[in-house]
């Protein structure tokens, strides 16, 4: 699951997938904006067959924060 997210995460932030850790968020990569943001969770949505609610899909702009969503969703 983790592999997948930071593969998903390089893809579309452009950000080497060694560089996503636990303190990846909107806030230090200047590319996670709020259209990427969506593509983010869409592209997550389709990877593993989940839905995001709005807010899920508001507060979910670090990487810790989508892991923690995906592993909720994903038992």
């Amino acid at each position: 699951m983790e592999n997948k997210l930071k593969k998903i995460l390089s893809l579309i932030l452009e950000v080497e997938e060694e560089k996503i850790d636990y303190d990846t968020s909107a806030d230090n990569i200047e590319d996670w904006d709020s259209l990427n943001q969506m593509n983010i969770i869409v592209a997550l949505e389709e990877e593993f067959n989940i839905q995001f609610d709005e807010d899920e899909s508001i507060l979910s702009n670090s990487y810790i924060a989508l892991l923690k969503a995906l592993k909720k969703k994903i038992k």
